[in-house]
């Protein structure tokens, strides 16, 4: 990753960029939560009302 911070051009390799990514994040996340585990949650619950909802449709 390359970026310009104060009219200098400043090189970031993959894994700094990518630790970079998830401090910033970190900071809206609380401690001891999985964003993985919410997203799979709500995942399931919109598979469940699409099934529900074509049994009735049928």
């Amino acid at each position: 990753m390359a970026e310009i911070v104060d009219g200098e051009v400043r090189l970031m390799t993959p894994d700094a960029s990518l630790d970079r990514a998830r401090a910033l994040f970190r900071k809206y996340v609380p401690a001891g939560s999985s964003i993985a585990d919410e997203v799979i949650g709500e995942r399931r619950a919109e598979n469940a009302l699409d099934n529900h909802d074509n049994k009735v449709q049928r």
